[in-house]
């Protein structure tokens, strides 16, 4: 199962969480534009509403819930992608297609040696 870091607050209100579970990266809302297609508005979050600030405005909430980062974490793999994500995997895939690999004429401590 994908984790999306999404929780729906509301109807039309979406906090996204990443790495603090006590506190949202950001907020998306719904709405409507002049032409009646619905957008969504990525605002960062801040506990003061008068103090969130406008990322961005996608047409699906997915791709805006995609558009705020994971943090990378202190793993090899750690790429800002969500845990489960087609591009976390491939990410990872590229990493280890292009790390060094161990071979067998890396000498090794032998013990007592």
């Amino acid at each position: 199962m994908l984790n999306t870091g999404l929780i729906m607050y509301d109807t039309d209100t979406w906090l996204v969480l990443r790495d603090n579970p006590a506190s949202p990266a950001a907020v998306i809302s719904r709405i409507t534009d002049t032409g009646g297609a619905e957008r969504y508005l990525l605002l960062k979050w801040e506990l003061d509403p008068a103090a969130r600030r406008m990322v961005g405005i996608y047409t699906s909430l997915r791709e805006a819930g995609d558009a705020v980062p994971w943090a990378k974490r202190h793993t090899p793999d750690g790429n800002g992608y969500p845990p489960g994500s087609k591009q976390r995997r491939d990410a990872r895939q590229r990493l280890a297609e292009h790390s060094p690999t161990r071979t067998n004429d890396t000498p090794s401590a032998s013990p007592g040696g």
